[in-house]
């Protein structure tokens, strides 16, 4: 039996790619179940209208919870720093943040056995050298945090250069990949300090009693560098840490011309698909 083409109005729930079902978009089916009457013809549907109703889902929002718990431990550090476990504290919030960060991406990314063995080592010495049982662990652990964070940075990059539809989840990984960035930058200045001493002054510095809170300067110091706004209050010493600073401050224009060129790019692209599919 063949009919003439049908128009519908479709209520899509909790459907992975409602983005699909486009005003106007036809499909061709051979059965259609209409009013719980089963049908068998030939035709096509065209859709007139759709409604999505999408149930929101932990796993579909892996970035969003990511890019909150970044900003939480960037900025919780300088208001609990009098508390007496404040580092610990802080290390459960980045050990949080590195295994989300992983998870979020772990079916986008290939190697994902190696970073997640990298993780484990990572973190394992970086609570050995924060419970001060060995000396020599924290500085490893940096070395080893900074391969991590590159493995994401690639890991990162290549899932946004391949997503083909903007949305929020989209929009917050790459707010997580230039935060990731400057934690990268941030732990390289911290091994180039640790590599030749002196590599970097200022007034600052000079308060980080501890390794662990030079890192947490080095972070304030790579993100300042990354936007290029540059206070003035850590001022690099040796050509290579001139070298490691200049690169980061031109990877901070080139992040917002090449990826916000790309995001632009994909919503152009959308919006034309749907537009010639009207």
């Amino acid at each position: 039996m063949t009919t003439n083409a049908v128009v519908i109005n479709f209520n899509i729930l909790n459907h992975s790619a409602a983005h699909l079902f486009t005003s106007g978009k036809t499909f061709t089916v051979d059965s259609f179940h209409l009013h719980g009457v089963k049908e068998t013809f030939s035709t096509s549907i065209v859709v007139a209208e759709v409604c999505c109703m999408k149930f929101p889902s932990y796993k579909n929002n892996l970035f969003q919870y990511l890019l909150f718990c970044f900003f939480i431990y960037l900025m919780i550090g300088p208001f609990i720093e009098s508390l007496p476990a404040a580092h610990i504290i802080l290390d459960i919030i980045l050990s949080a943040t590195l295994i989300l960060a992983v998870y979020a991406i772990h079916k986008k990314a290939r190697l994902i056995n190696g970073a997640i063995f990298l993780l484990v080592v990572t973190l394992s010495l970086m609570w050995i050298g924060s419970l001060g049982l060995i000396d020599l662990s924290d500085k490893v652990s940096r070395f080893l945090l900074c391969l991590y964070l590159i493995f994401l940075v690639y890991s990162f990059s290549k899932y946004i250069f391949s997503v083909k539809l903007v949305n929020s989840n989209l929009i917050s990984a790459v707010l997580c990949l230039y935060l990731i960035l400057g934690l990268l930058w941030g732990t390289m200045y911290s091994i180039l300090e640790f590599m030749i001493p002196g590599s970097f002054k200022g007034d600052i510095l000079a308060e980080g009693s501890t390794i662990s809170n030079q890192l947490h300067y080095f972070y304030y110091f790579s993100y300042v560098t990354l936007t290029t706004l540059g206070y003035g209050d850590i001022l690099p010493q040796t050509r290579q840490a001139a070298a490691l600073c200049q690169t980061e401050a031109i990877l901070g224009q080139f992040f917002t011309a090449v990826f916000v060129a790309r995001l632009v790019g994909i919503q152009v692209a959308q919006q034309f698909s749907s537009n010639k599919g009207e």
